[in-house]
This record gives structure tokens, C-alpha cells and sequence, in this order.
């Protein structure tokens, strides 16, 4: 039987199984931040010294002295900096740069939820948010091995829990399919998989499907590999669920290679 008291230890199990991940994916993006904004850097300077130039030709066609050797030399300054090349990628490079800090703030986000020491205490949650947010910090773990799909109901409700033992949750369950999907593959490296992430707005509840599915060759041993991830959490998962947010902790199994996790969660309370 799963005791309360231990639900701080298997968060801290949890966080130390997530932590590599969330920092990879923090690293990687600022890697790609970092060679963004030294390629922006570059391009201000060479695109300055153009302009500059640009002044000098203007200047001298309104005082008379324009020379075509100075046109010349304006010219050739401009194909050597590849100026039109640098006004394309330009922009491209500062939404790169804004794409990298998103994912690093949701990557830092699903961190701090899941570091929240707020007790018992219930907080509105947006499970859309929350789920995106973990898919970004995780993206190392099912990338490798995983086609992702997210089909989130813009209708789902808030709904009130406590934060960081949600986060435990979500968080678990989706690195319980990573690294099942992550041990097939070292069995078979030809394994690859779908994994579906979806929500949907009930009547009086929210659902959460994540549904992990084979789609290639392989010896079909999905079920295995996550029946033992899934012994080692699923007490205190349960208890998360259905003992702290009176919701409902469903596991699945069509077949070997199809597996599916249903949580549902009242809302508005």
C-alpha cells in the first residue's frame, strides 16, 4: 500500500530522472541562441560598414565629386558582404532566437513545477500548458525514438490540483513512454513509434490520453518494458490521481505494441 508520506521521495526520484533531460534541452537551445546571436552580431556590423559606405556615395553624388571608382568599390563591398543575404536570413535568425527562448522557459517552467514545495495547497492549472511544457523539456528523450502527436482540446478547462504533484505526474508518465520506447530500441534500433498526447473536455471532467504505438517491425515488447516502469510509480501515481484530485488513473494495453494511459480529472473544483 502506498504511504502518503512518501510522495516527497518518489518527486525527487522523479525530478532526478527528468533533470538530464530538462538541462539538454536548456543547453541545446542555447547553443542555438548563442550561434544566432553572434550570426546577428556579424551581420549588424558588416551592414553598418555598408551603410557607411552607402553615406560616402551619397554624399559625394550631392557635392559632385561622385567618382566611378567609389561606385565601384561600393559595389564590390556589397557582394562581398552578401548584404540581401544578410536582410533575408536576418529575421529568420532573431525567430530562431525567440523560438530557442520559448523552449527554454517552458523547459525552466515544467523545472520549477515541478521543484513547487507549496504543501497541499490547490492551484488553477492549464493542462494544455502544462503538457506542452513537459513535451519541450523531454524532447531529448522521445525525439530519438518517438514521432510526437499533440492533438490538445483548446475547451479543456482549468482545473485545481496541486501543481507540482500534477507535474509528477504528467512528467512520469510521459518519461515511463520514452524510456520503454528507448529500451525497445536498443533491442531492435529499427523500432520506431507514434506517441499521441491528446485532451479532451468531458462532460464534467478533463482527459488526458497518452498513447504510445509501434509502427514498425520489431519483436512487440512495449507492454513489457512499461509494466515494469509502471511498478515501480504507479502507487504513488494512483494516489496523486485518485486519492489528492478524486480522478480517475487508467492503464492500457491493446496489444504488445499499443499502449495508452487515461487520466481524468474533475474540473472547476
Amino acid at each position: 500500500m502506498f504511504q502518503v508520506a512518501g510522495i516527497k521521495e518518489y518527486k525527487l526520484e522523479s525530478l532526478r530522472k527528468l533533470l538530464p533531460s530538462v538541462l539538454d534541452q536548456i543547453d541545446v537551445n542555447t547553443e542555438y541562441l548563442i550561434y544566432n546571436t553572434l550570426f546577428l552580431k556579424d551581420s549588424f556590423k558588416d551592414i553598418k560598414h555598408v551603410f557607411n559606405r552607402y553615406g560616402e556615395l551619397v554624399g559625394a553624388a550631392e557635392n559632385g565629386s561622385l567618382t566611378q571608382e567609389l561606385v565601384t568599390e561600393v559595389k564590390e563591398l556589397c557582394a562581398r558582404t552578401e548584404v540581401n543575404y544578410l536582410i533575408e536570413e536576418g529575421p529568420t535568425a532573431i525567430q530562431d532566437c525567440l523560438d530557442g527562448l520559448r523552449e527554454i522557459l517552458k523547459a525552466v517552467t515544467s523545472l520549477r513545477r515541478l521543484m513547487d514545495n507549496n504543501g497541499e495547497k490547490k492551484e488553477m492549472l492549464d493542462l494544455n500548458e502544462a503538457l506542452a511544457n513537459l513535451t519541450v523539456a523531454l524532447k531529448r528523450e522521445w525525439k530519438r525514438t518517438c514521432q510526437l502527436v499533440m492533438e490538445l482540446d483548446t475547451e479543456v478547462l482549468p482545473i485545481s490540483c496541486v501543481r507540482s504533484d500534477l507535474y509528477y505526474v504528467l512528467g512520469t508518465t510521459l518519461l515511463n513512454y520514452a524510456l520503454a520506447m528507448a529500451k525497445l530500441s536498443e533491442v531492435d534500433p529499427e523500432q520506431k513509434a507514434l506517441l499521441m498526447i491528446k485532451t479532451q473536455q468531458k462532460q464534467d471532467h478533463a482527459e488526458i490520453l497518452v498513447k504510445c504505438s509501434v509502427v514498425s517491425g520489431g519483436a512487440g515488447t512495449l507492454n513489457e518494458f512499461l509494466n515494469a516502469l509502471w511498478q515501480e510509480d504507479l502507487g504513488a501515481l494512483s494516489w496523486v490521481i485518485n486519492i489528492q484530485h478524486d480522478g480517475d488513473l487508467d492503464l492500457r494495453s491493446e496489444d504488445p505494441n499499443t499502449c495508452m494511459t487515461i487520466i481524468r480529472l474533475p474540473v472547476g473544483q
